[in-house]
Formats: C-alpha cells, sequence, structure tokens
C-alpha cells in the first residue's frame, strides 16, 4: 500500500500542511486517507490512485466513497463527481473507529473514505 501511496503522491499535488509539517495521506492496511488543499486536487489524487490500484486487482468503490469537507464554510452541494460517479459529501463518518466532524478545525479538510480494499481520500482548502 505505501508503495502506490507513493505513486500516487509524486504524480498528484495532494497533501496539508500543518505549521512546518507536510501530511499527504493516512492509511493503516487497507485503509486510506488522501490529503488535499482542494477538492479538485482531492478528486485528481483519487483518480491516479484508482490508475494505481488497477494493476494490483484492486478498486474504489465509487458507492461506499465519501467526501468530507473539514472547517468552514461548509460546500452546499451533496456530490461530487469522480470518474464519472457521483461521490457523496458528508459531515460526518467514522474512520478507524474514530467519528471525524466536519467542524472539528479551523482549517478546511475533506476526506473521502473510498471502501473495497482502498478507504479513504481528504482534501483541504
Amino acid at each position: 500500500m505505501d508503495c502506490v501511496l507513493n505513486r500516487t503522491v509524486e504524480q498528484s499535488p495532494l497533501g496539508v500542511s500543518g505549521g512546518e509539517e507536510h501530511f499527504t495521506d493516512v492509511d493503516y492496511a487497507d485503509d486510506v486517507g488522501l490529503l488535499a488543499e482542494m477538492l479538485q486536487t482531492l478528486v485528481a489524487g483519487l483518480l491516479v490512485l484508482r490508475d494505481e490500484v488497477a494493476p494490483l486487482w484492486f478498486q474504489i468503490n465509487w458507492k461506499k466513497t465519501k467526501i468530507q469537507q473539514v472547517g468552514e464554510p461548509c460546500l452546499t452541494q451533496s456530490t461530487v463527481q469522480v470518474a464519472a460517479e457521483n461521490v457523496d459529501l458528508v459531515k460526518d463518518f467514522v474512520y478507524l473507529g474514530s467519528l471525524i466532524s466536519h467542524n472539528n478545525q479551523s482549517n478546511q479538510i475533506y476526506v473521502a473514505p473510498c471502501r473495497k480494499r482502498i478507504r479513504g481520500a481528504c482534501w483541504r482548502s
């Protein structure tokens, strides 16, 4: 999984900064959260991730994928189109047993858990 994530990050400008640190993803086994500064960057990163996992016989289940913006102002739309599929925008979701809420921080972050071997993605704007 680390190799796939490294190739994904190399091909798309994913990541958010916190102080002097820069974070591109959060992962545990086959649960993945991608981080990005803008929604468009996250969508591009999800497409790269889809292409990177395909040769390994993995695929992202877009029906179970969710995108979450953390921070204000919240987007008013309810879906985002990724790979010709509508992906739901959610305010809260559970990731690895922890509730991730849209109003946890002053900065904006988006989270898209992709399920079926690959589980997540995030972006911040």
